[in-house]
């Protein structure tokens, strides 16, 4: 499976090459996402969210990854308003955004009406950063679409409405769960730790994307063309 992407991370240790894995011995076409853009879980010590984004971008450039995806969060530049230049250097390398609501917000836990007006209120501001570019792509925080049919269905007709396509994922293995992990690790310098954390994040990662190759074979009889879901995390990128 033809993943482009490298991981450089003192947490990996080493550069490491997804398409490595056995599992992934056949070349297949993953288009990479990351959400949570511009700031998701533990900063590693003495890093900021700039350099951790100058990072993650460096890493995708360096092994030709075309046009990754980042879903964002506009609320998170209420919080820290510096943090609006890891969007910023994220168009300046090619990438593109879409939209991850306003606040992250949950369906499951709100109303439709709420719900849309979160899509809406992230607009403004992916309107500015896309220019030209289309950034109708929405993408569900937690992917849940909510506990009712009748939620389900008027959220996806509100996205038709409105010019969205959901992008939906078929690839994921919860790496966001290394992340506050790895930067209580690296505070600590505890090195041994460290070695199992990046042992049991290939290890996982591995399992699920085998099910998840599985579950294309199951449904299509064939791979299909995956979309893998990332988080814009220190676990994975920092250093």
């Amino acid at each position: 499976m033809q993943i482009l992407i490298r991981c450089r991370t003192q947490f990996l240790g080493v550069f490491v090459l997804l398409l490595a894995l056995p599992i992934l011995a056949m070349a297949q076409e993953v288009a990479l996402t990351f959400d949570d853009l511009p700031a998701h879980g533990a900063l590693p010590p003495g890093m900021t969210r700039v350099e951790l984004a100058k990072s993650i971008i460096a890493t995708l450039k360096s092994a030709n990854a075309p046009q990754v995806y980042g879903f964002f969060n506009a609320v998170r530049l209420e919080e820290v308003p510096q943090d609006r230049a890891v969007l910023e250097q994220w168009r300046a390398a090619g990438f593109l955004l879409g939209n991850h609501t306003y606040t992250h917000m949950s369906l499951t836990d709100n109303t439709v009406e709420a719900f849309e007006k979160d899509i809406a209120a992230n607009e403004p501001i992916l309107r500015s950063l896309m220019g030209n570019e289309d950034w109708h792509w929405f993408r569900y925080p937690f992917l849940w679409e909510g506990e009712t049919l009748e939620k389900r269905n008027a959220v996806r007709a509100y996205l038709k409405e409105h010019g969205y396509r959901v992008a939906q994922v078929s690839l994921d293995f919860g790496d966001y769960a290394w992340n506050a992990p790895y930067a209580r690790c690296l505070e600590k310098n505890d090195q041994k730790s460290i070695e199992w954390l990046k042992s049991s994040y290939m290890d996982t990662a591995q399992q699920y994307i085998e099910l998840d190759r599985k579950m294309s074979q199951m449904l299509f009889g064939r791979d299909i063309k995956y979309v893998m879901l990332l988080h814009i995390g220190g676990e994975r990128f920092c250093g």
